[in-house]
C-alpha cells in the first residue's frame, strides 16, 4: 500500500462521472467482507445488504457501485487478470470470527483499541498485514496456511495437524469449489 493510500485514503468514489461517498469504517467493512462469503442462496439480499452498508447514498449504476465497492475492499487494488489458480480456497482468515485474536493484536502491537477506534478500512488494513509473526493471531493464520504434509516430523506434523483442527474455519465453499480444488490439487502432483 503506498503512502498516499494510508495518509489520505479514499472516502469517495467516481461511478458514471459523479462522485459518491463511500463509507470508509473498517467496521462495517468488516462486516461486508462476510457478506462476500455468503452462500449462493443468500446472494441478492447479501448484494443489497452490501450496497446499503457501503453508500450513504446507493448510485445510479448498482454494477460500477459493485465495481467500486470491489476496489474499495482490495484497498485500491485493480483486479489482477488470471493471477494464481482458477479456484477458491478455503478462506485462513475471517475477520468477524477472528476479530477478538485480532483486537488483542492491535492493542498489544498499536496500542490500538478497535473496540473503540475510528479506522479507515485501508489504514486497518495495513496496521493488519503489519502485525508480527508473533501475535496469536499470526500463529493461528500460518497453522491454517501450513502445508502439514511437508513437515517431516512425526511430532512436529501431529502437533500441527491438532493446531489447524483446533482453528480451522467453517468450509464456506460449494461442493463444486471444493472438488475443483481437489482437482487441481491432483493434477498439481503430475
Amino acid at each position: 500500500m503506498t503512502i498516499d493510500k494510508i495518509l489520505m485514503p479514499c472516502r469517495e468514489v467516481e461511478i458514471d462521472g459523479k462522485q459518491y461517498k463511500i463509507n470508509s469504517d473498517f467496521d462495517l467493512w468488516i462486516e461486508i467482507g462476510e457478506l462476500f462469503l455468503c452462500g449462493r442462496d443468500e446472494q441478492n439480499s447479501s448484494m443489497a445488504k452490501i450496497l446499503a452498508l457501503a453508500y450513504p447514498v446507493l448510485p445510479d449504476n448498482p454494477i460500477g457501485a459493485f465495481e467500486k465497492i470491489l476496489w474499495f475492499f482490495s484497498c485500491g487494488k485493480e483486479k489482477e487478470k488470471n493471477v494464481g489458480s482458477a479456484f477458491v480456497k478455503a478462506p485462513a482468515v475471517s475477520l468477524k470470527r477472528d476479530f477478538g485474536y485480532i483486537w488483542a493484536a492491535f492493542i498489544a502491537e498499536f496500542g490500538i483499541d478497535l473496540s473503540t477506534a475510528k479506522l479507515h478500512w485501508w489504514r486497518f488494513c495495513a496496521l493488519l498485514a503489519a502485525l508480527g509473526d508473533d501475535c496469536r493471531f499470526s500463529k493461528i493464520v500460518s497453522y491454517r496456511t501450513m502445508d502439514v504434509a511437508a513437515v517431516k516430523d512425526r511430532k512436529l506434523r501431529q502437533f500441527y495437524e491438532t493446531m489447524k483442527a483446533k482453528y480451522r474455519l467453517p468450509d464456506i465453499r460449494s461442493e463444486e469449489e471444493r472438488e475443483l480444488e481437489t482437482v487441481c490439487n491432483l493434477e498439481s502432483l503430475f
